[in-house]
Parts: structure tokens; C-alpha cells; sequence
């Protein structure tokens, strides 16, 4: 698909590339401001909106926070206790559902964005899957 292409190009030059915005300079995402701006920047490209080019190392951690803690989450989850897990769908969960699973919670908790983006991350995806009890 378009937009898994699109994921695993700005993935890896997330990856390989330090952090960089034209305006202020390097930048790294550590928090959910950062996280916030960067996770919206890739969901303007991914859903065909203009977007400025400049930031695609950015977008690119956005997407490899997003998939890294997604994945540590997952692979965690049978070690913790009951009120801590996350049950995520049995079905993979593509990368653009996924930053808009963080980006959803970021918006709708404004008040948090100071705290650090993995753990945002975490309690975005804690939120949108619950366990059943």
C-alpha cells in the first residue's frame, strides 16, 4: 500500500538521520509537543495532503516511536500484571492507524504533552486497547 511505503521510507531515515527542522534546527521528539507536531506531519502525508519536506525526519521518529513502543508493548504484555496489559487487536495494526491512535489521545489530553512521548505513547495505546475484565 501507499501509505506502508510511505511508513518505511520515513522510518528509516528517522532512523539513520539526525533530527533536523529548518526553522529551529535539530529537534528531537522527547515529549508529546514533539511527538504531537511530528505524528500530524506524517497523517497530512498519509492521508495526500501537502506537507512540507523539511520534516520528514521527523515524521520519520514519529513513526518509530509509535512502532517501537507498540512492539515492546506487545512483546511485554505476558509478563505483566492484569491492570497493566494492553490488548491489542488480534490483526496486525497498520502504521497509520497506529499514529492515529497516539495522536487521538495527545489531542484529547493537552495537559500531558510535557511528559515523555514513549510514555504517552504507551498510555495511548493502554487507552484505545483495553483488556476486558
Amino acid at each position: 500500500m501507499k501509505t506502508a511505503g510511505i511508513a518505511a521510507a520515513l522510518a528509516l531515515l528517522g532512523a539513520f538521520s539526525p533530527p533536523c527542522n529548518a526553522a529551529t534546527g535539530p529537534q528531537l521528539i522527547n515529549d508529546g509537543n514533539t511527538l504531537l507536531t511530528a505524528c500530524k506531519l506524517f497523517l497530512d502525508i498519509a492521508d495526500g495532503k501537502p506537507s512540507d519536506a523539511d520534516n520528514l525526519l521527523e515524521m520519520g521518529q514519529c513513526i518509530g516511536i509509535v512502532g517501537g513502543v507498540k512492539t515492546t508493548m506487545a512483546s511485554l504484555n505476558g509478563s505483566l500484571n492484569e491492570s497493566m496489559k494492553t490488548c491489542f487487536p488480534v490483526t496486525e495494526i497498520k502504521v497509520g492507524p497506529q499514529v492515529r491512535v497516539v495522536v487521538e489521545y495527545l489531542k484529547a489530553h493537552p495537559d500531558a504533552l510535557a511528559l515523555d512521548s514513549s510514555m504517552l505513547t504507551m498510555l495511548a495505546f493502554h487507552t484505545a486497547y483495553p483488556c476486558k475484565k
